[in-house]
């Protein structure tokens, strides 16, 4: 697990110097989002809170620090973070995205004795803007596609079944204020 949590921060910390590398000055624009789509939690047995960080990067790259807390009605909670890359392709609304990390904190009395896990994510979405500052974003999110954690995502599901491979978002966000880097 420390080899993987090593590759992730290796990953984060190229994009980072890659993009503060780039000649002249790099705008970077911090915001929030929060997904609207919790009107599944109205027939399953779980409720659902989502939302984070945004960093855009220029117009083409941004990355996403999401928190979620997923609950079921028998009382198991978890806590689900990591850091989301995602790109816009020829400077248009569509995006693909993929977690360089993202680990799950099973919470409560009755949690397996391996109560954090790691998962990947692989996202693609389409953002519509409001106005100036704010935007729609609805988007499909595949947990663990290629299989390499599947431990993880039954270790999951066996734990809170609300807790699906896949899940469809609706995210409203704020582009935030407007940095300059030099």
């Amino acid at each position: 697990m420390k080899m993987k949590r090593s590759i992730s921060i290796v990953l984060m910390l190229l994009v980072c110097m890659n993009l503060l590398a780039e000649e002249g000055s790099t705008q970077v624009r911090i915001g929030l989002f929060s997904d609207l789509s919790v009107i599944d939690t109205l027939w399953t047995d779980h409720w659902y809170l989502h939302g984070g960080i945004r960093l855009g990067f220029e117009d083409s790259l941004v990355l996403e620090l999401p928190l979620t807390f997923v609950s079921g009605v028998d009382g198991h909670q978890l806590l689900d973070t990591g850091l989301l890359c995602k790109y816009y392709p020829f400077d248009s609304r569509f995006w693909l995205g993929a977690t360089l990390f993202q680990g799950i904190t099973l919470l409560g009395d009755e949690r397996p004795n391996d109560w954090y896990l790691y998962l990947q994510e692989f996202s693609s979405g389409y953002t519509i803007p409001i106005t100036e500052g704010l935007y729609l974003e609805p988007s499909i999110n595949l947990r663990d596609p290629n299989g390499i954690f599947h431990d993880s995502l039954s270790s999951v599901s066996e734990y809170l079944p609300g807790y699906s491979r896949l899940r469809f978002c609706l995210n409203l966000g704020w582009r935030g204020v407007s940095l300059t880097l030099r």
